[in-house]
């Protein structure tokens, strides 16, 4: 009582541990709420309900209504997406955009198209299609993939 507390006694190595514990302690308890904090206000992505996907080329952040784009082509690591304007080539893989973009057929193992700029198509002597597309392009459908186009 009226006396001092030393733990230490007189140990500096012992009271630097000590003070170095309760203020590191301190520090990762507001880097924690720091942290926290960013996590609850930062903005969320808002789900795109009309049909638009997120497109990242460029270091630019597109947002494409399905329709636009006409049909999609794997290319390596990437997919070339094929629009009326010119192809964007974005990163990522074939089947990942086919989960991405609904209403879509494939026709061939590196290629995606959009029904709705089907125009017409013609069968090749070896069972292929040949499609005719409604900016007057014209791509191969394999005969693998033949049914799932025919049937949509």
């Amino acid at each position: 009582m009226g006396s001092a507390y030393d733990f230490t006694h007189g140990n500096l190595l012992l009271h630097l541990i000590y003070e170095g514990r309760k203020d590191g302690l301190a520090y990762l308890l507001f880097l924690a709420f720091f942290w926290a904090y960013e996590r609850v206000t930062e903005p969320r992505p808002q789900a795109q309900g009309d049909g638009r996907i997120e497109v990242k080329t460029d270091g630019r952040t597109l947002y494409l209504a399905a329709d636009e784009i006409i049909y999609a082509e794997a290319a390596g690591n990437y997919v070339e997406l094929h629009l009326a304007t010119k192809p964007l080539l974005i990163r990522g893989t074939l089947s990942e955009f086919e989960k991405r973009l609904t209403g879509f057929v494939r026709i061939h193992r590196s290629r995606l198209l959009n029904p709705v700029h089907m125009k017409s198509y013609v069968a090749t002597s070896s069972g292929d299609l040949r499609i005719t597309l409604s900016d007057g392009r014209e791509i191969v459908a394999s005969r693998r993939y033949r049914d799932a186009l025919l049937n949509k």
